[in-house]
């Protein structure tokens, strides 16, 4: 009969190779490698614009903002803090739409094909199957959001004159922080929303529409914080709605932070971004992990 396998798992690393199938698949596509090739292209437009602005004049560069650069590292900085805003900016909703066309399948595929039982029967625990799952969109993200991030921080360090580049690179790390965080924030936010809808539909195509009306539903929501009848307070806390931009706060603040005080956005607390996004991430975990061992398999 059927029951729950309870005998030898494999030993290693399942999970990982669950992970490499999903974005061996993702990267064949030709959706996916036509969103690299506009990636590619904005990266380089913006590569050559930090280019332009890193050998332009820093007082000049400075009162295009309305500020006043003092140090030539100052000036870098502002430029390249510009340059990652302007850039993840631009990409905010195709990054969320990449994911959601990586990520729609994640469990539905399986469902649909009824593929869940065999993974299981391997035996494979339900944990590392879900795990495998959850890595899948942070692997693609990595060439959306932080491989793009790293280079512009790479490029502006080897530009720095003769013996400065090592130093300018270890001296302002916290750049690459900054990256990174948006690159945390997205992996959540995305792989929990599309863990916890995938799991509840056999359905791709209904997992994407789904997550968008989730991503839109959040950019509108933003739209009634922008209301001037809404508390600062208020407008920090519905702005955590808008997951898409969420997700970009530490780049945002970086460049925020050097503006003058008139010309500052209302940003939401960064910290309540990372309390929804673990939250999303929990909870599609736990739900495609009670999906996954409601499977039976042969003993």
């Amino acid at each position: 009969g059927y029951r729950p396998y309870d005998g030898d798992f494999v030993r290693g690393h399942p999970s990982l190779a669950i992970a490499s199938e999903g974005l061996r698949w993702a990267r064949s596509t030709k959706a996916f490698k036509r969103i690299a090739i506009f990636y590619l292209i904005w990266f380089v437009i913006w590569a050559f614009m930090l280019y332009l602005w890193v050998g332009t004049d820093l007082a000049e560069f400075g009162e295009r903002f309305g500020m006043t650069v003092e140090t030539p590292q100052d000036y870098v900085l502002l430029v390249l803090n510009f340059v990652l805003n302007m850039f993840y900016g631009g990409v905010a909703i195709l990054t969320a739409l990449l994911a959601i066309f990586v990520g729609a399948g994640l469990i539905a595929d399986d469902l649909a094909a009824g593929a869940l039982p065999l993974y299981l029967v391997r035996p494979i625990r339900g944990r590392d199957y879900v795990w495998g799952k959850a890595l899948i969109v942070p692997g693609i993200l990595l060439y959306a959001v932080l491989l793009p991030g790293l280079f512009f921080y790479l490029l502006v360090s080897f530009w720095q004159p003769p013996g400065e580049a090592w130093s300018f690179f270890f001296g302002h790390l916290e750049v690459i922080g900054r990256v990174l965080r948006h690159y945390l924030l997205a992996s959540l936010t995305y792989s929990g929303i599309l863990l916890f809808l995938s799991s509840r539909t056999s359905r791709r195509g209904a997992v994407a529409v789904m997550a968008a009306a989730v991503v839109l539903g959040g950019i509108m929501v933003k739209g009634v914080a922008s209301h001037e009848l809404v508390g600062e307070q208020v407008q920090r806390l519905l702005m955590l709605g808008d997951l898409v931009g969420s997700t970009v706060i530490p780049v945002q603040v970086a460049f925020q932070e050097v503006l003058p005080e008139a010309q500052r956005e209302v940003l939401p607390p960064e910290s309540g971004a990372w309390i929804v996004a673990g939250l999303l991430f929990a909870i599609g975990f736990l739900a495609a992990l009670r999906r996954a061992r409601s499977v039976e398999v042969v003993g």
